[in-house]
């Protein structure tokens, strides 16, 4: 695939203002990949409603562009039962973008219950998109260089750590 295929310009257009920084939650691109961190303890009410106009503006800013995306949540099971319904109206509202620009998904968690949860809700409802629930940044970049060329696991990890890093330094946390 060539990068006129993947319509690389759509990233430098509608996001050119991310990182998108905010208590318990960092939004992001890494070249073709977007990267969402979610922090359940921190993440306050007022940043999930960042978050939700964030991933409205991607959906609707993508075009034709393909992304590869890795969702990775800290701190616990994720986001509670009315995030969860407002995350999943946009999914469905989206559906058709997601199943045409997204080349893989990728949700990284250590909780053990959050991952067999996400399993079962993909078995039951899956995406329109190949995905994969695991427990390391790495794994999950590494299934989405599988998805896309241009994802190179060795060049997205340190830099996605890097805004990481700055990120909590800005909010105060190590």
């Amino acid at each position: 695939m060539l990068e006129a295929d993947l319509g690389g310009d759509w990233m430098r257009g509608q996001l050119k203002h991310w990182p998108v920084v905010e208590p318990g939650m960092l939004m992001t691109q890494v070249d073709s990949t977007i990267l969402s961190w979610v922090g359940s303890r921190s993440l306050t009410d007022a940043s999930f409603e960042v978050y939700l106009r964030e991933f409205q503006l991607d959906l609707e800013s993508r075009g034709d562009g393909r992304v590869t995306y890795l969702l990775h949540v800290e701190d616990g099971p994720g986001i509670n039962a009315k995030q969860r319904g407002q995350v999943s109206a946009i999914l469905e509202r989206y559906r058709a973008v997601l199943r045409r620009t997204t080349l893989g998904f990728s949700y990284v968690t250590s909780s053990a219950v959050s991952r067999g949860a996400l399993r079962a809700i993909f078995w039951v409802a899956p995406p329109p998109y190949p995905y994969q629930v695991t427990a390391s940044v790495a794994d999950g970049l590494r299934f989405l260089e599988e998805k896309d060329p241009r994802v190179d696991p060795g060049s997205v990890e340190p830099r996605y750590r890097s805004q990481l890093q700055r990120f909590r330094e800005k909010l105060g946390r190590s």
